[in-house]
Order: structure tokens, then C-alpha cells, then sequence
């Protein structure tokens, strides 16, 4: 870690079957996610957005957030 690192300390137990992934995507100028609540984003029923990164901000997003330009949204898949 380096200084000004931001680490999450909470999340599920990882178990031997774990067989999920992490993905960042960054919401750039073209978007047609910008100005869309996450519950109004079509993600696969496999993907949730967990986290923004929001400039030096972490949003923990529920249904009512708002993507902005820039946003980086971290999203959890699981795989079946």
C-alpha cells in the first residue's frame, strides 16, 4: 500500500468456491450511463455495482445513486 490508499475492510468470506471477480469501469464523456440511478442501468443479473470511486471520494452505491462523469465503478460478477 502506499500512502493515500484507500483499503476496504469489509466484505464477504471467501471460501474455497469463490469464483467471483472484481472489474473497475470508468464512466467517460460518452457515456449513456451518465445521469442514470444504478437501478436504472441494465447490468446481467451476475453483476452489482459495489463501490464508486468519485474523485478522492468511496461511494457505497445503492439503487438511487447517480453515475457522474468520471465515476469509477467497481463491479462484482459471480460466476455460475
Amino acid at each position: 500500500m502506499l500512502a493515500g490508499d484507500i483499503a476496504v475492510l469489509s466484505g464477504p468470506s471467501l471460501e474455497k468456491k469463490f469464483t467471483g471477480h472484481l472489474t473497475e469501469i470508468e464512466v467517460d464523456s460518452d457515456s449513456e450511463w451518465i445521469g442514470m440511478a444504478l437501478s436504472e442501468i441494465d447490468l446481467d443479473s451476475d453483476k452489482l455495482v459495489t463501490l464508486i470511486k468519485r474523485g478522492k471520494r468511496i461511494v457505497i452505491p445503492s439503487g438511487k445513486t447517480v453515475v457522474k462523469e468520471n465515476d469509477v465503478l467497481i463491479i462484482n460478477k459471480t460466476q455460475k
